[in-house]
């Protein structure tokens, strides 16, 4: 993944560091129509790496998942800011078909958007205790996305779901994308505090 640099980086940066409420509210229009379900595994990916272009200038890759064109994963890198409280995060958004009508077809009745998000930090080995019931704390209250520790390195998630009946705009993809970014300063800052990230 590459590292993309720039006015944008510190852009998004600073809005990290000011809980940016509206910042997805406030971007610029775009012409990405609804997300609907489908039973294909690189069409809502490709509309989604759209909507992350044009409505962040992001520069995501669309990336075959074991070398199958037909099945994508989207992958997102951001700079860190100037002052390096929030490093490099890495993002990826993938859809699965999670439910099917028992029908020849085997139409598809939910698919679900997940969207995670990692931090270019690891947590100390011998502190894994520890990060356990801090995580459970932060995860017990009303966060914008779940977050949980796996070797050694905090990801923030969350899913979206799509029905039949009940496709979801740009917008919403939009600000759930970003309520995957905004848990890191708090995140990382508590971690800091109890000295369980290996910096």
């Amino acid at each position: 993944m590459g590292l993309y640099r720039g006015l944008h980086s510190i852009v998004l940066c600073l809005a990290l560091l000011a809980g940016h409420a509206a910042w997805a509210q406030n971007a610029p229009p775009q012409s990405v129509g609804e997300l609907v379900l489908t039973d294909s595994k690189r069409d809502l990916e490709t509309q989604i790496s759209a909507i992350l272009q044009q409505r962040f200038n992001l520069k995501p890759q669309l990336q075959e998942v074991n070398n199958d064109p037909e099945d994508l994963i989207v992958l997102i890198s951001i700079a860190p800011g100037e002052d390096q409280t929030v490093p490099r995060i890495n993002a990826q958004v993938d859809t699965v078909v999670r439910t099917r009508i028992n029908n020849a077809a085997k139409t598809p009745l939910v698919q679900v958007i997940s969207i995670a998000s990692t931090a270019d930090v690891r947590l100390k080995e011998d502190k894994e205790l520890e990060v356990l019931r801090l995580l459970n704390t932060i995860n017990a209250q009303a966060l914008s996305a779940h977050v949980y520790a796996a070797n050694r390195r905090l990801v923030a998630m969350q899913n979206l779901t799509l029905e039949a009946n009940a496709p979801l705009s740009a917008a919403q993809f939009s600000t759930s994308f970003v309520n995957v970014l905004r848990v890191w300063p708090s995140l990382l800052k508590a971690m800091r505090e109890r000295e369980l990230l290996d910096e």
